[in-house]
């Protein structure tokens, strides 16, 4: 919920909505599935974020195992870009 409060929400984020789409993954019920997707991302759990290239190759470098605060998230983003 701090994510989508406090960076999610940040106007500097939203405005980078207009060139980019964000997707986000509920985990919380912690199902086989999610137990599944994390353990071929590479990932231990949330909250992770990875950044995807229009051709839908991670952009590896970007990749953040954990929180940001809305101006971290916007320059990997605009790194992204």
């Amino acid at each position: 919920a701090v994510m989508e409060k406090n960076v999610f929400q940040h106007p500097d984020v939203r405005a980078l909505g207009a060139h980019v789409t964000f997707l986000q993954l509920d985990m919380t019920a912690n199902e086989a599935e999610h137990t599944a997707y994390l353990q071929a991302a590479g990932l231990f759990g949330p909250p992770a974020m990875l950044f995807f290239r229009a051709d839908g190759r991670e952009h590896q470098s970007l990749r953040v195992q954990g929180e940001l605060n809305a101006q971290q998230f916007a320059g990997r983003v605009r790194a992204l870009l």
